[in-house]
């Protein structure tokens, strides 16, 4: 896969805090297209980066690393990205994921009249995943509390853009023209953070 890495520079003024994605009555976020932000400004060499990326995921797999300081807009730039082309976008979280199988589904207790029952639906990230031309970003990627949910993304980030889901029971594949941007801080001043691994960080070879 064609891999390339951005560091964002810190700002002397806090970038725009990046529109959330909409929030659906069943509590669950959605694959969506960014509002586009006028007043979000990146260098001329990021933005040329952006622009080969864009068409080169057309062709080829794309993953984009990007890395700064916190307030940057790290996260931003992926949301940024996905409206200037257009392009459908879902962020995952990482810092809330608990367990593997927490990136391939959600589970709800609901009650009833009936008694109570397990709703088990298929996550945002398979939905981004299987979207054509979506942007999937991977936010604050080494702040899992179980490092094995890394583990897992593997087989979506390399030439094989795809694996059978156990969870799921079915083989979930990367739509064509799907880009990957993962977001993450380094340096010992920040706390509770995993280390990127060489095999993940191959993904997006610096």
């Amino acid at each position: 896969p064609h891999t390339t890495e951005i560091t964002v520079a810190p700002k002397a003024v806090a970038p725009t805090p990046p529109p959330l994605p909409p929030m659906p009555s069943d509590g669950k976020f959605h694959v969506f297209v960014p509002q586009s932000d006028p007043y979000f400004i990146v260098t001329d060499e990021i933005a040329q980066e952006l622009a080969i990326a864009d068409k080169l995921s057309l062709n080829h797999p794309i993953n984009i690393l990007v890395t700064g300081q916190p307030g940057g807009g790290k996260t931003t730039l992926g949301l940024q990205f996905a409206a200037k082309y257009n392009r459908p976008c879902v962020v995952v979280d990482f810092g809330v994921l608990q367990e593997p199988q927490e990136l391939f589904h959600t589970t709800r207790l609901e009650t009833d009249n009936n008694g109570s029952r397990t709703d088990i639906r298929e996550s945002g990230f398979v939905k981004g995943l299987e979207t054509e031309k979506c942007v999937v970003v991977l936010d604050e990627l080494n702040r899992p509390e179980n490092e094995r949910v890394l583990n897992v993304l593997l087989p979506f980030l390399d030439g094989r853009r795809g694996s059978f889901i156990d969870y799921l029971r079915r083989l979930v594949r990367v739509a064509d023209g799907v880009v990957f941007i993962a977001t993450l801080n380094e340096g010992a001043m920040f706390c509770g953070i995993s280390s990127i691994d060489t095999a993940l960080r191959d993904r997006f070879r610096e």
